[in-house]
């Protein structure tokens, strides 16, 4: 796994952040990054443009619990859900298949 804002998201993230995961990302064909709220829409939008650069385009997998679980009441909203809702969604944008099971 490869962050481009690290563990924090209150700093910003740097051009050599997004050139260094676009060149992960590329290198070891990986076909979709996944996002949380917290990370501005340009930011993802200029890593999808430097992988594509390197020849290799992906796309936003989806995004993902990270701070928090789905609204109360819904399958995401409890934390087993939520887990499940994250692993699905990977799962499904890299072409693997979803674990069953509930």
């Amino acid at each position: 796994m490869a962050a481009i804002q690290g563990i924090s998201t209150a700093a910003e993230a740097t051009t050599a952040d997004i050139e260094r995961v676009a060149e992960l990302i590329a290198s070891r064909q990986v076909p979709a990054v996944f996002v949380e709220t917290s990370v501005p829409r340009q930011t993802i939008d200029a890593l999808l443009a430097a992988t594509a650069r390197r020849g290799h385009p992906a796309v936003v997998g989806g995004e993902l619990f990270t701070d928090a679980a789905g609204a109360p009441g819904t399958p995401e909203g409890s934390y087993l859900g939520m887990v499940r809702a994250n692993v699905d969604r990977i799962a499904d944008a890299l072409g693997a298949p979803a674990a069953a099971g509930g």
